[in-house]
């Protein structure tokens, strides 16, 4: 007679819900996006050269994206939120109108240089891709540009930046940390915290408020 042998109780098996295998393999896809555009530029980052680097099939990522605009679509507008949130959550626990402005430039450049790549690949979208709609990415608004400038107006109302309009200052903060961030031999030459330090000097000075209120600013601001 044969005698079976008694079964060992098997573990039972989970599957991942689809959506968020869905969601990891779009992340998967985004990042090797990241990493090509940033190397070779735009006009030059195929999606077959994208799923090399992710290593999965073209086939596989026609699947989630359709075209290399579908892909591009999601990634600038997912890569913005990303950095304006960072920001945001730093603006949000300063107090004073002076300390969200130092918060704001700390941010930016901290999520700018600790995300080389990423800077790299929105600037390539917004100048060489265009969105469904043919609008070339650079025509679409900036949410942290407008915090900026909405930070510069609440110091204007208490006094500071006499006659600076806020879009042009904007431009210039914003210009200074993507040319620090932008290139790696910046910071071999000066550290991060230098040239945030400096920076904040130079648009204190700006403001025309007095060296003493300043210093108490930065004293009292909450650093991450």
């Amino acid at each position: 007679m044969n005698v079976m042998a008694p079964q060992k109780n098997k573990e039972p098996r989970y599957a991942m819900p689809n959506s968020l295998i869905s969601d990891i393999r779009k992340e998967q896809i985004m990042d090797a996006a990241v990493a090509v555009i940033s190397e070779t530029g735009y006009s030059n980052a195929s999606l077959a050269h994208i799923a090399k680097r992710a290593k999965i099939s073209t086939a596989l990522i026609s699947y989630y994206f359709q075209t290399k605009r579908d892909l591009t679509d999601v990634l600038v507008k997912k890569l913005l939120e990303k950095r304006i949130t960072y920001i945001v959550s730093w603006v949000k626990e300063a107090d004073t109108p002076m300390e969200k402005l130092i918060a704001y430039i700390r941010a930016d450049l901290s999520y700018s240089t600790e995300h080389p790549n990423e800077g790299i690949s929105v600037t390539e979208l917004i100048y060489n891709a265009r969105d469904e709609n043919g609008v070339p990415y650079y025509g679409l608004e900036s949410d942290d540009s407008d915090l900026l400038e909405e930070i510069i107006k609440l110091i204007q109302e208490d006094g500071g930046f006499p006659k600076l309009d806020p879009k042009s200052l904007s431009i210039i903060i914003k210009g200074a940390v993507g040319e620090y961030a932008s290139n790696k031999i910046n910071s071999e030459k000066i550290d991060q915290k230098t040239f945030g330090d400096e920076l904040i000097s130079v648009v204190g000075r700006l403001t025309g408020f007095s060296s003493q209120f300043l210093f108490e600013q930065l004293s009292g601001q909450k650093m991450k």
